[in-house]
């Protein structure tokens, strides 16, 4: 594999969010449809450019962004550029911004370290009743 800065490069994730989406969310309407484009552009890019193994790509909502994370390691990170950058033009075109990070690393399942109390409560959409409130599992994470 190719090295960058004398590190092999693995998996990458792209982690790509609005700008300004907290301050913005009770004074405009513009900023949620710039996160409908942002969620749209992902779906374009997972159905249309890399639909299959070993290009797939998986999206993780976060909020007010996406967690992007490769199916493979790759040798080179022209992919997660080309796609953040293309991301980051379909948002601006509605009229907001978004910014991006692109790391490598490892991004796996923890959900087996979960307590069985609360893995045998979830549902099938990784809610949690807890009486009359709901827990949602996020159950990945990744290297820093």
């Amino acid at each position: 594999m190719k090295r960058l800065n004398e590190k092999p490069i693995g998996r990458w994730a792209i982690n790509i969010d609005l700008e300004g989406f907290g301050h913005l969310y009770d004074k405009e309407d513009l900023v949620l449809l710039s996160l409908c484009e942002l969620m749209e552009g992902i779906y374009r890019i997972g159905v249309q450019c890399y639909p299959e193994s070993p290009d797939r790509i998986f999206a993780h909502q976060i909020g007010d962004g996406f967690i992007i994370v490769s199916d493979f390691p790759e040798e080179s990170f022209e992919r997660p550029v080309a796609i953040a950058l293309s991301l980051l033009r379909h948002v601006a075109h509605s009229g907001r911004y978004a910014k991006a990070t692109i790391s490598d690393g490892e991004f796996s399942d923890i959900l087996s370290c979960y307590p069985s109390s609360v893995i045998n409560a979830a549902g099938s959409d990784k809610r949690v009743r807890m009486g009359r409130g709901v827990m949602t599992l996020f159950p990945v994470m990744g290297t820093p």
